[in-house]
């Protein structure tokens, strides 16, 4: 009895439609500049090395580590981040980041969750990001958002904690639901720490699920103008953009 093969074919799968995904970092880049967002997410521009993003990185692992009870053998440039860009000057901090962090009181309250991932879907797109902790007490829930550096007044970062909100909110974070969410971005640029706190409840949610349905189907539909700013100083992708060059231009 001899079997042949050669005529045995890989069955044929019809691929569905390819859903859009993309980083909490990226859609708050996409909340500044839709132009940036594009040259990031869909045209995969190269990037160039930042020292404050090294530093930022280094901060990070030590504030994840020391959550978790551990001491690093790894080298923190590999670690993956929510890291959300804060201009060059801005990021700069004049104190060390960790000493304040040790001052501070995270530093000796555990986290229940400590770097956490979650995937959120809305209106079938998908957005994915990693929480830096979350402090329970009960049925209530701080979601805290480390930074390095000092105080941002960027209105568009706040997609960054109304992802994470909505996450927690969405069963994303854990099985377990929160009763009521405060989400605070946590500078340790500055000496203590700066706070700055929201209280998500219900019109919150619902204003955070509608800004962030509204940038997932412009991140993956378009349209994706320019949207200058000073920002633009420090933008990795100014010598190609006219935009940005032509504001910088008329507000010096």
């Amino acid at each position: 009895l001899e079997l042949a093969f050669h005529d045995l074919r890989e069955p044929e799968v019809e691929a569905g439609p390819s859903v859009f995904a993309t980083s909490v970092t990226n859609l708050v880049a996409l909340a500044e500049c839709p132009l940036k967002f594009k040259w990031i997410h869909h045209d995969r521009l190269p990037r160039r090395p930042r020292a404050s993003a090294r530093r930022g990185t280094e901060f990070h692992r030590k504030a994840e580590l020391h959550n978790l009870g551990i001491v690093a053998f790894d080298d923190a440039e590999d670690a993956s981040y929510d890291a959300v860009e804060v201009p060059e000057a801005m990021q700069e901090p004049s104190v060390d980041p960790w000493q304040v962090f040790t001052a501070s009181r995270f530093a000796t309250t555990s986290p229940a969750f400590v770097e956490t991932p979650f995937e959120l879907t809305l209106d079938g797109r998908v957005v994915r990001g990693k929480i830096d902790a979350v402090y329970v007490e009960d049925d209530a829930w701080e979601i805290v958002d480390y930074k390095s550096g000092r105080p941002s007044a960027t209105d568009a970062k706040k997609v960054q904690l109304q992802a994470y909100a909505l996450a927690a909110d969405a069963g994303a974070v854990s099985t377990a639901t929160p009763e009521t969410v405060d989400v605070t971005f946590a500078y340790f640029g500055v000496d203590p720490v700066e706070e700055v706190t929201d209280r998500a409840d219900d019109v919150w949610l619902e204003d955070a699920a509608e800004t962030l349905t509204t940038l997932l189907a412009q991140g993956a539909e378009g349209p994706f103008p320019a949207a200058p700013s000073p920002s633009c100083r420090y933008c990795d992708f100014l010598h190609h953009c006219e935009a940005g060059k032509s504001f910088l231009a008329g507000s010096s």
